[in-house]
Formats: C-alpha cells, structure tokens, sequence
C-alpha cells in the first residue's frame, strides 16, 4: 500500500492481513526533520550521480512536487578516506548534484539549498567497508513547511482502481 499526503512523508508498507479496519500513521513534514536519501550512488570520487539513483531522485522530487510550500536543504557526506579538503569539496559537489537533478525536473532553485560536510560527521566509526559506505550519504533537511496544508491523503493498495482519496482526520 502507497499513502501519500500533502504536507507528510510519503508511506509506503506491504500489508500481509487486513480485516475491515486499517490505520496508517504518517510522519509529518517538519522544519528541522532530517532524512537520509536512501540508494543514492555516485561514480567513485565525483559527483556524477549514477542510474541506479534515479528512485530515490524521482522520490524526492515527487516529495518537493507534491509539497510546493517545502523547502529543503541537501547535504553530502563522506567517509574519511582521502584528505579532509578533497572530502570537503566531494561532499559539496554531490548536495549541489542532486540539486541540480531537482531544478531540472522543475524544482523552482530557490526551493532548494545545498552543503557539503565532508567527513566531520559520520553515522558510524569509519572502521570498516560497511561503515564507510554508511558515512557515504545524502541527507536531506527540512527548513520550511506550511503545517496548514495536511488536509487530504490518498491511498494505492497496488489494485488496477486504486487512487481513492479521503480526507485526513
């Protein structure tokens, strides 16, 4: 099942059993929420953003789209391999690269700022491939959003008639 809001983030959850009776809790767009872009994949030391990357683009954009009153920033990170300046301007060069993916699918730029921190906050100690790759990513900050606008949500149970909406309680 798909639920989408405007003013929340987009859930999306296999659902085994359902009697009559179903209850979706959906996480609100707030200023200072921040997530991590998940599948984001770069060519190695640069910005080049690879294909494999183009759901989490395309979900992103869907989630700026969907919620034109939002405003993101886009933050790359790094592991600690290479010098702290080359990680520093890889991290930015990234942010700005899935940026510049939103601005070309239509994402008004002013919507959108960008950083790069480099290797200066890790998720996890850089002391293994594994945790490397975890300290490789692409976050995404929430620095505005109208709270006003959650009023209606639609649901996809994956049927061929799926698409109905209902009013958000």
């Amino acid at each position: 099942i798909t639920a989408t809001a405007s003013g929340y983030n987009k859930l999306t959850d296999k659902i085994v059993d359902v009697d009559n009776e179903m209850t979706l809790v959906m996480e609100p767009i707030e200023p200072g929420k921040k997530y991590i872009l998940e599948n984001m994949f770069f060519a190695t030391n640069e910005t080049t953003i690879l294909p494999t990357s183009e759901a989490a683009l395309q979900g992103l954009y869907q989630m700026l789209s969907e919620n034109p009153d939002v405003r993101i920033k886009i933050i790359g990170h790094t592991d600690d391999v290479g010098s702290d300046r080359s990680n520093q301007i890889l991290s930015e060069g990234r942010a700005k690269s899935v940026r510049q993916s939103m601005i070309e699918r239509g994402i008004d730029e002013s919507r959108i700022e960008w950083e790069g921190r480099g290797e200066s906050e890790p998720r996890v100690a850089n002391d293994s491939d594994e945790h490397r790759q975890m300290n490789r990513r692409v976050e995404i900050e929430i620095l505005s959003a109208d709270a006003s606008n959650r009023n209606t949500f639609s649901y996809d149970d994956g049927s061929a008639d799926a698409g109905d909406e209902a009013s958000a309680e």
